[in-house]
Order: C-alpha cells, then sequence, then structure tokens
C-alpha cells in the first residue's frame, strides 16, 4: 500500500506558497523518506526534492486553508440571503461578484449598468415647471420638432469598459483583469487568511476554467435550485409595484400638465376679454 506524505492528495508546495489545497497529479509524484507526494506540476516537484524539509510541517500538521465556498443560482433563488447568513455564520466574507463588478466603475457611471437595473430605474416625482408644455423639450429644431439632449459621453478605461460590456451584455472578461479582480480573492489579505463565500461567480465553463488553470479552488461549491413558480412568487409582486408606482407617476404627471394647460387657456381668454373690452370701451368713448 502506498504511504502519501503529510498533504495526502494535494500539492505541498501549492499549499506553502499559495495556501491552496491544489489537488496533486498522480504522474507528477516524488518521494522523500519512503513516502509519495503529489504535486501540481513538474515545477513545484522540482522545487520540491530540492529542499523537502521547507514544505513539510515541524513541529505541528500543516494549517489548512480558510473555507472558500461558490455559491450559485438562477436570480431569484436566494443567493444573496443564504450567502450573508452563511457567511455571518462562519465568519467570513461574503462577495457579491457583480456588486464588485458596479462598485469599481460606479464613481464615472453614477449609476448601476445592467438591464435589471435599466428597466428599475426610479421615476422622479411629479414636479411640473411653469413653463413646461407636455411633448415638449428642452431644445425644439425649426420644424418644431424635439431635439433630444444627448447624452454626457463617459471617458471609460479600457478596463472599465471591458467590465460594463460584462455588466451589459455579459461578454467574458480579459484574463488580466480576473487576475486583478478574483485572483486577489485567494493571494491577499483580508481574504487569504479569512475565508470567502463568492456569490455569481464562476458562471460560465471559461470562468470555471479560468479558476482551476490559476489554481484557485474553492471549498466547495452551493448550487441553489428553486422552482420556476417560487421565482416568480419572489420576484413578480416587487416588479409589478415599480410598474404601478411609474403608472401612476405618469397619470400624475398628465393630469398636472392638463390642469396647468387649461389654466394657461383661462389666463389667455381672460386676458383677451380684457384686451376686448378695452377696445370696445376705447371706441365708445370716440
Amino acid at each position: 500500500k502506498k504511504s502519501l506524505g503529510d498533504t495526502n492528495y494535494f500539492c505541498p508546495v501549492a499549499l506553502k506558497e499559495n495556501f491552496v489545497l491544489w489537488p496533486g497529479n498522480p504522474d507528477v509524484a516524488g518521494k522523500y523518506r519512503e513516502r509519495t507526494y503529489y504535486f501540481s506540476s513538474p515545477e513545484n516537484r522540482e522545487k520540491f526534492l530540492s529542499d523537502p524539509p521547507s514544505f513539510l510541517p515541524k513541529d505541528k500538521p500543516f494549517q489548512a486553508p480558510p473555507i472558500r465556498l461558490l455559491i450559485l443560482g438562477p436570480r431569484g433563488s436566494g443567493k444573496s440571503l443564504h450567502g450573508r447568513n452563511l457567511a455571518r455564520k462562519l465568519g467570513l466574507f461574503h462577495i457579491q461578484f457583480r456588486e464588485r463588478l458596479q462598485e469599481l466603475i460606479i464613481a464615472k457611471s453614477k449609476k448601476k449598468i445592467g438591464p435589471e437595473y435599466e428597466e428599475d430605474e426610479e421615476e422622479p416625482e411629479p414636479d411640473i415647471d411653469e413653463s413646461e408644455d407636455e411633448d415638449e423639450g428642452a431644445i425644439t429644431g425649426p420644424d418644431g420638432e424635439t431635439v433630444p439632449e444627448e447624452e454626457e459621453e463617459i471617458n471609460y478605461t479600457e478596463e472599465e469598459e471591458a467590465i460594463v460590456t460584462y455588466l451589459k451584455e455579459d461578454e467574458p472578461l480579459p484574463i488580466e483583469l480576473l487576475d486583478k479582480i478574483v485572483a486577489t480573492w485567494w493571494e491577499k489579505e483580508p481574504f487569504k487568511n479569512t475565508g470567502f463565500i463568492i456569490e455569481g461567480f464562476p458562471r460560465t465553463p471559461e470562468e470555471a476554467s479560468y479558476l482551476a488553470e490559476k489554481g484557485l479552488f474553492p471549498d466547495g461549491a452551493i448550487l441553489l435550485m428553486a422552482e420556476d413558480s417560487d421565482i416568480l412568487g419572489r420576484l413578480l409582486p416587487p416588479k409589478l409595484d415599480k410598474w404601478k408606482k411609474k403608472r401612476d407617476w405618469k397619470l400624475e404627471r398628465k393630469r398636472i400638465i392638463k390642469e396647468k394647460k387649461e389654466k394657461k387657456r383661462k389666463i389667455a381668454m381672460d386676458k383677451r376679454r380684457i384686451e376686448l373690452q378695452k377696445e370696445i370701451d376705447e371706441k365708445k368713448a370716440e
């Protein structure tokens, strides 16, 4: 029977250097003191065999990395709710991947990006200026048609543009950007020695392959499943409430505009009546 080393099936070099349980490859094995060790790469095997004691525990067992979990599931399945509760109970960071991306561009975008936010934009309160008429814009052309105001162009960096495209169209993020965002949670403090739950990443086979290729291994993944009827029950009522508020806002706006037009029309008619009466009085006086 083969006697495995202190790390069993995990690469001792990856554990020592990166604090990651990287599954060792049985085809990339080496022996030290009658024990067999598996490694994640031939390079790590060479590192280990050149100085085994530096990669092995001396007075106490290896310290295991903190818990790192992924939580995945469709929108409305409860990822945020369960992720936050579980992170609180286990003393871990709770990371919402898409929200983290929003934080990286919000200073320039001034609002959250993505289809789910475009449809949820809040309508302003009905506050109609006295000089405003229905269907009139700030600028009109010679033919009376409204000239739409151009939105101010935002100068995103190349990385910020990639984030915007990801949030709007689900285009993949470049590897260099994933290294700056995702790899940090495995490699740098305060995440490295505390652990975390990542919500909403990876979502595609390419993103999962990225984690594997970079050696960013989680301890497990939680996949939340929910019936369509349950998801509709959670998402539809707030959507309907927002739709009703928007509908009510539009109706109130039309009512205010109508009242304002009637008021202006009455003022104009009273003014014209006074002018006509004045003309009549002047002719009588002549």
